[in-house]
């Protein structure tokens, strides 16, 4: 049969997914070239990455942009005195009960001493070491949180609250 190897030929080409093989073929087949598409979808890709880089640049540097806070007002100084030296009665109605440890005791009046430090000048006394407490010339904060230091820290429980109190009193009574 004439042509009769052309055939398988022709049936291994569609068989490998070819139309039909070159003229002159060696079983080569000659480079696809790409689309203009796939240069142009990758322009476009590139450009929404630049366009989203932009926008989020923009929308931070607006948020970062927010209104300052208003300066800082102390409250009336009766108002405030008379709360801390609640909260200082109430320390040592809770210690005379047997609520409160003395360690427990002065580490709370250490704690309100530094509390009415921010509420009556703005300053984050709380977060502040001694040695912030007096570059920051928050003297009788100071004085008071160096009292408090050993019977906060020490091993053994002692220290008297009702003078650890005094210093408290002292502290939201002079300071001004």
């Amino acid at each position: 049969m004439p042509g009769g190897d052309v055939m398988p030929a022709v049936a291994a080409a569609v068989f490998r997914g070819a139309s039909t093989p070159v003229p002159g073929d060696n079983g080569y087949y000659a480079p696809t070239q790409y689309s203009v598409l796939w240069p142009i979808l990758g322009l476009v890709l590139l450009g929404l990455v630049v366009v989203w880089y932009v926008w989020m640049i923009r929308h931070v540097r607006r948020r970062a942009k927010a209104p300052e806070p208003p300066a800082f007002v102390p409250p009336s100084t009766e108002v405030l005195r008379s709360r801390f030296f609640g909260l200082i009665d109430q320390i040592e109605r809770e210690y005379a009960s047997g609520a409160v440890t003395s360690r427990i005791a002065h580490q709370q009046l250490g704690r309100i001493v530094r509390m009415y430090a921010q509420e009556s000048r703005g300053v984050r006394a709380q977060v502040m070491t001694l040695d912030d407490l007096n570059r920051a010339e928050l003297f009788p904060v100071a004085q008071a949180v160096f009292a408090y230091y050993p019977a906060e820290f020490r091993e053994l429980e002692s220290g008297s609250v009702r003078d650890a109190a005094a210093i408290a009193r002292g502290v939201v009574d002079t300071w001004r």
